[in-house]
């Protein structure tokens, strides 16, 4: 998942497991929370629950 984000950010600044730019920290969430409703999606799906609202 960062591995897709990561080119874009390339310097993001990482002290003490903390992404120090709030803008970048809340992109990333973005960006993650973004993925896993896709998965999350993908697997009711799997199992016949139709999502037309995404």
């Amino acid at each position: 998942m960062i591995k897709d984000f990561g080119n874009k950010y390339q310097d993001i600044k990482i002290e003490d497991n903390k992404i120090v730019d709030s803008k970048i920290a809340n992109e990333l969430t973005q960006y993650c929370t973004n993925k896993m409703l896709h998965f999350i999606k993908q697997d009711l799906e799997s199992i016949g629950v139709k999502m037309d609202v995404w």
